[in-house]
C-alpha cells in the first residue's frame, strides 16, 4: 500500500489518499525515487524508469517518466511519455543514471526540473 500525502502551501487544507499496490500493476513499469506536484486538481508523480533486469543487482535509470490522475482514489492513473534522459539535459550526466529528480512552478506558470 502506497500512501500519498497531499498539502496546498499557502493553505490550511491537508488531503490524504492511500493508493492499495502499485500504480502500474500489469508490471510494465518499475520507478524509484518518485516526487509529487500537485496542480490545480491533478496529481503528478515524476520518477526515474528503472530498467535493469531481474538479476542485475542495480539500477539502470535511462529517463524520467511521469503519471497523473485527476482522482487518486480511482486509480486511473495516466501514463506519459518519456520526459527527459539526463545525457540530453545535463553534460555532467552519465547515460542510466536518471537520478532522484525535482520539480518546482515558478511565480509565471512555468515549471522547471
Amino acid at each position: 500500500m502506497i500512501g500519498v500525502s497531499l498539502v496546498a502551501i499557502g493553505s490550511a487544507t491537508l488531503a490524504t489518499a492511500v493508493v492499495v499496490g502499485p500504480l502500474i500493476g500489469d508490471g510494465s513499469v518499475y520507478s524509484a525515487a518518485p516526487v509529487t506536484l500537485v496542480v490545480a486538481h491533478t496529481v503528478y508523480i515524476f520518477a526515474g524508469r528503472d530498467e535493469a533486469g531481474p538479476t542485475v543487482n542495480d539500477f539502470i535509470m535511462n529517463e524520467w517518466r511521469a503519471f497523473s490522475v485527476t482522482d487518486v482514489e480511482s486509480g486511473s492513473w495516466r501514463r506519459h511519455r518519456s520526459l527527459m534522459r539526463p545525457e540530453d539535459v545535463f553534460s555532467w550526466a552519465t547515460p542510466g543514471r536518471a537520478y532522484a529528480g525535482q520539480v518546482a512552478e515558478r511565480g509565471d506558470g512555468r515549471f522547471h526540473w
